[in-house]
């Protein structure tokens, strides 16, 4: 049985005021509700429990982001799984999300046997997770996607330490910081990208560079560049730091495929939900 947040909990409640309920101590409202709690069959506890989780749930989610668009919950549960705090199967969808300094397009997130302790829910609180979950996880990124992350502070800190050597017609070659200012990335054919920016001497002037790069796996969390190409002024320049430069996509997160095509970044994998 699927449950939506169509049915109001308030019906189960005496019909009072609002003003009035207001001035009802919290201990006595709580006695009131246990009470209340108590005389209601099973299929209403369960019809209650099922309007008032959906929007529990979306406030919850909507803590652990920056930003989340058409966000969109639904469960899956029997009355007797849900009198139970037993979820057997969640279903979150949200478009324009930010997490964590990514973000992308689309989310969908599948998860299941989810325990939730309600004790706090039925008191007017929120939920809490019992134990972690493992949801499947797919993302779909745009360009727009990908250059806010390339702005982050989240990666722009992965290049604080990096230096890049570049050569010079006048002398020995320099040394500066792989600092990029105003970065716009692309999707080019046959799964690769290409990103224009421009690098940031300590001193002297700033150098246009374009950086064109496959994206691969290097573990579940981590995507590596792939046979990077780095010019400036049609000029090729040493790519080794490069090579060495990693995207994290964070602890809780394990990718199986990665996929680029049709202007989209495709991502599947397992993410973990913590309490």
């Amino acid at each position: 049985m699927q449950y939506y947040s169509s049915v109001n909990a308030i019906e189960f409640l005496p019909q009072m005021p609002c003003s009035a309920m207001r001035k009802i101590p919290v201990w006595m409202l709580t006695i009131l509700l246990s009470l209340l709690w108590s005389s209601l069959a099973p299929s209403a506890k369960a019809q209650w429990l099922g309007s008032l989780l959906t929007p529990l749930l979306k406030t919850w989610v909507m803590q652990q982001v920056t930003k989340a668009d058409n966000l969109d919950i639904k469960l899956q549960a029997t009355d007797q799984e849900l009198l139970g705090g037993l979820i057997p199967q969640i279903n979150v969808t949200a478009d324009n999300v930010v997490y964590q300094g990514i973000q992308a397009h689309s989310v969908n997130l599948v998860g299941r046997m989810v325990q939730l302790d309600l004790s706090q829910a039925l008191r007017g609180g929120g939920v809490k997770l019992k134990s972690p979950v493992q949801a499947d996880l797919a993302i779909t990124m745009t360009e727009s996607d990908l250059n806010y992350y390339l702005t982050s502070p989240q990666f722009q800190k992965q290049l604080a330490n990096l230096r890049l050597s570049v050569p010079s017609f006048a002398g020995p070659a320099s040394s500066i910081p792989l600092a990029l200012n105003q970065p716009q990335l692309s999707f080019l054919e046959q799964g690769r990208v290409q990103v224009a920016a421009t690098l940031m001497p300590e001193q002297g002037p700033a150098l246009p560079v374009q950086i064109t790069t496959g994206l691969d796996l290097l573990n579940s969390n981590t995507l590596k560049l792939n046979n990077p190409e780095l010019k400036s002024s049609g000029q090729l320049l040493p790519t080794e730091l490069l090579q060495n430069l990693k995207i994290n996509l964070g602890q809780d997160t394990q990718v199986k495929s990665l996929d680029i095509r049709k202007g989209l970044m495709q991502l599947s994998g397992i993410f973990t939900i913590r309490p």
